[in-house]
């Protein structure tokens, strides 16, 4: 009788234990803006702004101090002005002079894709080679990656933004791009709204996939 009291006592303990942890999985975190986004431990992009992406795939982006952008789309508050010769926002004390004719260079093959305003220098690498760069722009909240070899475009990517993302309705204008996720392409899409609106495709180049 003892050992059966003993027996039912570990089951009441189990049932207990299971329903805590039951009720303990159901509880939601409720996220609302980035700060909570990041105390919820989701990653966080080092881009500019920051965005920060939960795992039900909704995006809160960084508002930072000032948060206005001026005439030309540059952000002020980050440290970011318009570079009248350039035609792009920068932080002027971090591009040495060698690297001006490369973002010169990058600059007009990407606004054969997208508009001027906000298009700002996020990052440039140069390489070993002659005339080797990677430039990395950022216009609104879109990442451009452009790869150069003796100062000719190499390749391409450009990202989908969460605005892209979002879009309910795409245009019909007739622009092909190839969608890609990681190194595999995924397909042909007539224009970039479109490819962008495939979950699959994380970014995209100009043209039909070859």
């Amino acid at each position: 009788m003892v050992q059966g009291n003993k027996t039912m006592k570990y089951i009441e303990l189990i049932i207990l234990l299971c329903g805590i942890l039951l009720i303990a999985g159901c509880v939601v975190e409720i996220v609302t803006n980035f700060e909570e986004c990041v105390e919820a431990g989701y990653p966080v992009t080092e881009s500019h702004p920051r965005q920060c992406r939960t795992d039900t795939g909704e995006v809160f982006v960084e508002e930072l101090v000032g948060g206005q952008r001026d005439e030309y789309g540059c952000l002020n508050p980050a440290g970011y002005s318009y570079n009248a010769t350039l035609k792009v926002c920068l932080r002027e004390w971090e591009i040495d002079e060698p690297f001006r004719d490369a973002i010169s260079i990058a600059r007009e093959y990407v606004l054969q894709y997208v508009s001027n305003y906000g298009l700002t220098v996020v990052n440039i690498i140069a390489y070993r080679c002659p005339g080797c760069y990677d430039v990395e722009f950022e216009r609104l909240e879109q990442k451009i990656m452009i790869y150069m070899g003796e100062l000719n475009v190499t390749d391409s990517k450009f990202y989908c933004s969460p605005e892209s993302r979002d879009a309910e309705v795409c245009y019909a204008l007739y622009a092909p791009v190839c969608g890609y996720n990681g190194t595999r392409k995924i397909d042909n899409y007539s224009n970039d709204c479109n490819a962008c609106g495939d979950e699959m495709v994380e970014y995209y180049k100009p043209g039909k996939c070859e």
